[in-house]
């Protein structure tokens, strides 16, 4: 159902079965980002240059910074540093920073997104709105950012994008829009590579942090062994390490230095050294400390295992472990719990782990590389340790570290079948959705991706029997709604309303009553769930609770827009407008108006519905609500069509079509696409519109929008029909009626009969078209639908007209513009007025006829629609010959036939030739003229499959052979 309320949350405030309350996931991940910054701001020697270069990027009005250069220049450290130092300058400003790859949690594209969203959402006091999937992800992610700039000033800083897992080097950067609101500071870090030269086309700013030199290296070692209280080194060793190449990177230098004061004896400085430098870049130095740690006897007579172990475990854990586990992790592999090798090794490892708060992470991801490299390149050994941890956590799933890596590490190992086993625990899974939905929803979708598991099979105890688990299903229930699961969550949900009413639960009813209505709106349900909207509405009123019921009023509305009861929803949409002025929202009031204003541009009352548009323009545009903004620009594009302005329309369309672009919105832009090519249609430009329709097609078929697709499927057929490919066209027709049939589309299927029955007319079926001419009229008058109505009337007055029957016809055709001129259908008005002259013409009333022409050729001028612009001009030709002004009848018909040739109307094309070439041949000087008129217009019909036209020229075509001797 279209709606605009929150949407990461069932509207109930959320109460474990487990009685367990769990701190937020995204705020877990907020400090383990915190912890790997402080990391890197423990010992740092400033480069003035670049922090002044980072000021002028967040002072200036520029696209994302680009901070670049090789692996271990000390990009995170710079960027920590000055974070820290912007933090203390200005605190007021919200300021964010993600370190993708310190854990494999932090690779996530999804989380990274979702970690935003929920910074800047409590940081701006935004709306809510944490989508489920992948696609609704990206467009509030960039939403999120238009309404935080309209609030205030963040900074965004993301370190090492080319560590965002699974994404096409291509598509690095899909997710962030090319165009950034202007309080918005973007700052990206990114090694040379692949990924750089993805970035580098975007032609954004870039700052290379360059080797460290000589002076800055003495003052890292020097500043290095203050923090630590070394004297391992004396001025010859120091002189030793800055002359080194190597030690120009300072990654490099760190590790170096790390290595160098674990042991304090300055006898051995030199070995040391010496042995280290002889490490000709990072991943060899990585090796002889690994090496190092491998035969280390201060393992207490562990053996190399025991390392491997440790680090191995790290490198598998989704976001770190405790110190805790990893002692429960190895026990049986130290010889004393009192006597820990954990203990021995973690002091002397400040330069390779981070320990904060107990946790413990790998401080650089060139460690993180090295060890999967040494330790896990094989996928046996990989999942083994997966397993491993699994089976850990697994011990008790319910505690909140549990929740974080138990069905993670399932995921990684591919154990399909004890996550389904987990999944299917009723009690883990309410506590994994309490603590992220979006999380659940990512684990069932692998499972589901990778298995024939699927979620009705896991809960089919509960949905058989959903009253032995009344106390523990709500949120199972509103998942299954989610998932679109449509016929389980209905039942789900009956129970559930049943359970809350007999407990006079007026919290959780009314949530209730309202989803399950809006289940049985999805399954074609319009009477049962508007009851149950009233219903919904009743509760809330009863217990004040004005949100709940702006809720229950739109949606109602929704009910009865589709019902096309347009003055109850136009109602029941102002009493919500209403509540949402009392209560000051702004972003449902947009919303709402904007469907005020759709409800009254079908009424064709234009100039208060542009009056609407206009202030949710305003709403939008002040509060930076891009997604609403979207809409509106697509309402006010079709008032403007409606009215015949194709070009004003085409505006707004285009800065709609870049908004949606910009959001990522493909749903949206599917729909603004086509609108485009329906107006590119009108205007002639028949091949724009096609490429348009061809995109809007793979953006439905991607996003297996069988709803958009129908309607694509109409229009691509349109134009076949223009340019006279009738077999084609009747082919994709047949399509998109199969397709309103399986989505319950009558309305659609009204047009459709329309539309199969004007291309059974064009191919000399007459009673074929008839017939569905006179389905289409049914339909119509059963959906009270008049516009569609109006069609039918006059397609079948035309053909009661050809059969003889000018009396019904004009019956009819008078029916059609009554209805026309009440809806102010110009479009309609104006082909009625063409069928009617038409009548009038074979009747004999000439300047009856004419006078209708006239006032059709002006509403095709002011329509902008030369297609039947150029049938106008024709049949004024046959008028004004009649009446005895050949000439004039000419140059009419040569208009016609210019506008058929650049619209490409071939049987346009074919009649208007053969019109003037008849009208020649009657002049004897000029038959001559005639013949290649008369020729190429039977040479079209022959092509095209024209046959009733064929057999009306071929005679014109003979006479003028015959004429001229031929």
């Amino acid at each position: 159902m279209d709606d605009r309320f929150p949407t990461n949350g069932n509207g109930v405030e959320s109460q474990s079965t487990l009685k367990i309350r769990l701190e937020n996931l995204l705020e877990k991940e907020a400090m383990i980002h915190n912890a790997f910054s402080s990391s890197r701001t423990e010992l740092f020697v400033g480069r003035q240059r670049y922090f002044d270069r980072l000021d002028e990027h967040i002072h200036g009005d520029t696209p994302p910074l680009i901070v670049t250069g090789k692996p271990g220049m000390g990009k995170s450290a710079l960027l920590a540093n000055w974070r820290k130092r912007y933090i203390s300058l200005n605190p007021a400003n919200k300021t964010i920073i993600h370190f993708i790859g310190i854990s494999p949690r932090t690779s996530s594209l999804a989380s990274m997104q979702l970690r935003i969203i929920h910074e800047l959402t409590y940081g701006f006091n935004l709306p809510p709105d944490i989508p489920t999937n992948q696609n609704d992800l990206n467009v509030a992610f960039v939403n999120a950012l238009f309404m935080s700039a309209a609030k205030g000033k963040a900074v965004i800083i993301l370190d090492g994008i080319e560590r965002l897992e699974g994404r096409d080097p291509a598509q690095v950067l899909s997710w962030l829009p090319i165009e950034v609101p202007a309080n918005i500071r973007f700052i990206l870090s990114v090694s040379p590579g692949t990924v750089f030269d993805v970035v580098a086309k975007r032609n954004w700013p870039v700052l290379e942090v360059a080797p460290l030199e000589v002076v800055e290296r003495k003052q890292c070692i020097h500043a290095y062994l203050q923090n630590t209280h070394s004297t391992a080194l004396s001025e010859n060793h120091i002189n030793t390490i800055v002359h080194a190449v190597q030690t120009s990177n300072p990654l490099y230098l760190d590790i170096l230095m790390g290595e160098l004061c674990i042991d304090d004896a300055p006898s051995i400085a030199g070995q040391k050294i010496s042995r280290y430098l002889s490490a000709q870049n990072i991943e060899e130095l990585i090796l002889r400390v690994i090496e190092r740690y491998e035969l280390d006897d201060t393992l207490n007579g562990a053996d190399a295992s025991f390392f491997r172990n440790i680090m191995s475990l790290l490198l598998s854990a989704g976001n770190g472990l405790m110190e805790n586990e990893i002692n429960e992790l190895l026990r049986g592999e130290t010889p004393s719990p009192q006597n820990t090798p954990l203990k021995t090794l973690l002091p002397n490892m400040k330069h390779i782990l981070i320990q904060h708060s107990n946790l413990i992470l790998y401080k650089h991801n060139a460690f993180h590389d090295a060890i999967k490299s040494r330790y896990l390149s094989e996928e046996d050994e990989k999942r083994r340790f997966h397993l491993r941890l699994a089976d850990y956590f697994g011990k008790n799933y319910s505690s909140q570290r549990a929740i974080e890596e138990f069905p993670w590490q399932l995921t990684q190992a591919r154990s399909w079948n004890q996550l389904f086993g987990l999944l299917s625990d009723i009690s883990f899974f309410n506590v994994l959705y309490e603590t992220s939905a979006y999380a659940a929803t990512y684990y069932w979708s692998q499972l589901e991706e990778n298995s024939q598991m699927r979620i009705p099979y896991a809960y089919c105890t509960i949905l058989e029997s959903p009253e032995n688990y009344i106390d523990r299903i709500k949120n199972l229930s509103f998942f299954l709604k989610e998932k679109n699961l449509l016929t389980e969550a209905l039942k789900m949900f009956e129970h559930l309303v049943c359970y809350y009413e007999q407990n006079k639960d007026y919290e959780n009813l009314p949530v209730a009553v309202g989803i399950l209505a809006d289940i049985l709106y999805e399954r074609g349900g319009m009477e049962e769930s508007m009851q149950l909207h009233k219903d919904e509405e009743h509760i809330y009123r009863s217990v004040g609770n004005n949100y709940g019921l702006m809720r229950s009023l739109s949606r109602q509305a929704v009910i009865a827009l589709a019902n096309d009861d347009l003055e109850n929803s136009l109602h029941l949409f102002r009493q919500e407008e209403q509540l949402c002025r009392e209560l000051n929202d702004t972003y449902r009031l947009s919303y709402n108006l904007n469907k005020q204003a759709e409800i009254l541009s079908l009424r064709h009352k234009t100039t208060l519905a542009a009056k609407l548009l206009t202030e949710a323009e305003s709403i939008s545009r002040g509060i930076g609500d891009m997604s609403g903004l979207s809409v509106c620009l697509g309402n006010k594009a079709r008032i403007k069509k409606g009215s015949g302005n194709p070009e004003e329309a085409m505006t707004f369309l285009k800065e709609q079509e870049h908004l949606c672009r910009t959001l990522g919105n493909s749903k949206e832009l599917s729909v603004c696409l086509g609108n485009q090519s329906l107006i590119l249609t009108t205007l002639g430009d028949l091949d724009g519109a096609f490429v348009l329709l061809k995109e809007e097609e793979s953006l439905c078929k991607n996003m297996r929008n069988e709803h958009g697709l129908s309607y694509n499927i109409g229009n691509r057929a349109n134009i076949l029909s223009i340019r006279g490919n009738l077999a084609e066209a009747l082919e994709l027709y047949k399509e998109q009626f199969s397709l309103f049939k399986k989505t319950l589309n009558k309305h659609g299927l009204s047009y459709n009969l329309g539309n199969q029955a004007n291309i059974h007319y064009s191919l000399g079926n007459a009673e074929e078209a008839m017939s569905f001419y006179t389905e289409q009229e049914r339909l119509c008058r059963e959906l009270e639908n008049e516009d569609g109505l109006s069609y039918a009337l006059g397609n079948q007055a035309i053909i009661l007209a050809e059969k003889g029957d000018p009396d019904k016809a004009m019956e009819l055709h008078k029916e059609e513009e009554r209805i026309c001129r009440k809806f102010n259908n110009m479009e309609g008005l104006q082909r009625s007025l063409g069928n009617q002259a038409s009548i009038l013409y074979s009747k004999g009333h000439l300047h009856e006829a004419l006078a209708l022409h006239k006032e059709e050729e002006r509403l095709c001028r002011k329509l902008g629609n030369k297609s039947e612009l150029s049938a106008c001009l024709g049949n004024q030709a046959l008028v004004v010959k009649d009446l005895g002004n050949p000439d004039e009848a000419i140059g009419l018909l040569k208009e016609q036939e210019a506008i058929c040739r650049d619209l490409g109307i071939k049987s346009g094309l074919a009649i208007s030739l053969a019109n003037q070439a008849e009208m020649l041949a009657q002049n004897p000087g000029r038959a001559d003229e005639a013949l290649p008129l008369a020729e190429e217009a039977y040479s079209i019909t022959t092509s095209f499959g024209f046959q009733s036209l064929s057999h009306e020229i071929e005679p014109i075509l003979r006479a003028i052979e015959s004429r001229l001797g031929k």
